[in-house]
């Protein structure tokens, strides 16, 4: 007769979900345990008042016969994302467009202007509803992008905590306001700054007293990078960035999109294991070549091609090559012998490039030596600290413009010219007179003489 009873009531509970009418199921009814018998007790009787604390945090909602639970919180946020979903607006290029709103979990944000694109998305100008303003950096969410926005964002997690705590250790290093995802685009929206030191130093020549400067703050950035546990991995020009308003003498690290943890110990980096070649073929370091695991120590050596170039465009031997090897080869003729290897450049630069090639994998690098020599270097150049950059006090005219003008004196070109073995085009000119290599960066004058032979 149970069994009866219970295949009946499974039926009369399925005809009423047909129905769409609500079935409660049927309370089991417990059997006496007879000797012999196997058949258990049946679960007590709850009190219908009673709720569980998983019962008072989750919301039942109940569909067609079945039970999904929901988050509260997490169905909040999925209806904020739907909502940012529904605003970006983009154009046939894929850009969003001027006017649209950007949004977070946190905040919302109007796109302004388009400031720069690459490989991994674009860079928007935005404010938010009080009018400051931030940078939004897109990454596209497609099989042929190689995903890195998730790295900045781990990186920048660290950052905005360690900015929490003491904010005067990470001055040199931007902070995260939000982050986002969407189908078609993650995007982290950070500090704004200006111009990257390689546009700056392409338009305008520096002196030696500011390129001492601009060393020393690219110097910093890079060690509070490694005071909280990351490297670069591509440490160059086009990573540092001056700041806006009262900052804008402060020079900033960004592009963290290749920053890892460095390893402390002999079993976190694979002996026979190969490594991904990570960073840029003229600033990456020898380690890089090798394609071994990168360290402090090789962010330090990207930093020194990096500050030899601040002095002299064209003081890396290998700044015109694209062979893999040939550039490994020559920055072993580097360190092996500086001062034939490199020419006009600081005698300081010569001691420093000494002291990272003695640094270890593993170790970690005497930073206050490598200051104290930079320190030295500036006095030598007598640089007063704090003084307008020459970008602040000169208008924006591009070094092609400025070797057009010293076309004109041929004793200006000469010794250039003469280096790079280019004084046999006709019709410009060639001269002995010795001037400071640095004036004249020779990249410039090959730009020039290519476009000049061109029009001829």
């Amino acid at each position: 007769m149970a069994h009866e009873r219970g295949a009946m009531d499974r039926r009369t509970q399925k005809l009423a979900c047909n129905r769409g009418g609500r079935q409660t199921a049927p309370v089991p009814t417990t059997t006496k345990r007879s000797s012999g018998s196997s058949v258990g007790k049946g679960p007590k009787s709850v009190p219908k008042n009673a709720k569980t604390f998983r019962e008072k945090k989750v919301k039942q909602i109940s569909t067609e016969g079945h039970m999904i639970k929901r988050n509260p919180r997490s169905d909040e946020k999925e209806k904020q994302v739907e909502k940012a979903k529904r605003k970006l607006k983009f154009d046939h290029n894929r850009k969003l467009v001027r006017g649209c709103r950007i949004g977070t979990s946190k905040f919302t944000f109007t796109i302004k202007k388009l400031l720069g694109s690459g490989g991994f998305g674009d860079v928007y100008l935005v404010e938010d509803k009080t009018g400051k303003e931030y940078a939004v950096k897109t990454e596209y969410r497609d099989a042929s992008v190689t995903p890195r926005l998730h790295f900045e964002v781990k990186a920048y997690t660290v950052i905005n905590k360690c900015k929490e705590k003491n904010p005067e250790k990470v001055i040199h290093l931007l902070e995260m306001r939000d982050s986002a995802c969407t189908d078609s685009l993650k995007y982290i929206v950070m500090t704004l700054v200006g111009p990257s030191i390689e546009d700056l130093i392409a338009k305008i020549e520096i002196s030696w007293s500011t390129a001492c400067r601009l060393c020393i703050e690219m110097f910093e950035g890079l060690q509070e990078l490694h005071a909280i546990g990351l490297v670069h991995r591509d440490v160059k020009p086009a990573n540092y960035s001056i700041g806006l308003g009262p900052q804008k003498r402060r020079v900033f690290l960004v592009d963290l999109g290749t920053t890892t943890f460095f390893p402390t110990e002999e079993k976190q980096i694979k002996k026979n294991s190969k490594y991904k070649f990570i960073g840029t073929l003229r600033y990456a370091s020898r380690t890089t070549h090798l394609a071994k695991r990168q360290t402090r120590k090789d962010d330090l050596e990207a930093w020194l091609y990096t500050a030899m170039e601040m002095f002299l465009a064209d003081a890396l031997p290998w700044r015109n090559s694209d062979d893999e090897k040939e550039v490994g080869k020559m920055k072993d003729d580097l360190f092996k012998n500086p001062k034939a290897a490199v020419e006009n450049v600081p005698s300081r630069l010569l001691e420093i490039i000494k002291m990272i090639d003695e640094v270890e994998p593993l170790q970690s690098p005497n930073y206050p030596a490598l200051r104290e020599s930079l320190m030295k270097l500036a006095k030598e150049e007598d640089t007063v600290f704090g003084e307008p950059f020459e970008w602040e006090t000169e208008p924006a005219v591009s070094k092609k413009k400025q070797v057009s003008e010293k076309e004109a004196n041929p004793i200006l070109c000469g010794p250039t010219l003469e280096k790079d073995k280019i004084d046999d085009h006709e019709g410009f000119p060639t001269a002995g007179v010795e001037t400071p290599a640095h004036t004249i960066p020779a990249r410039s004058v090959k730009r020039m003489l290519s476009e000049r032979t061109c029009e001829e």
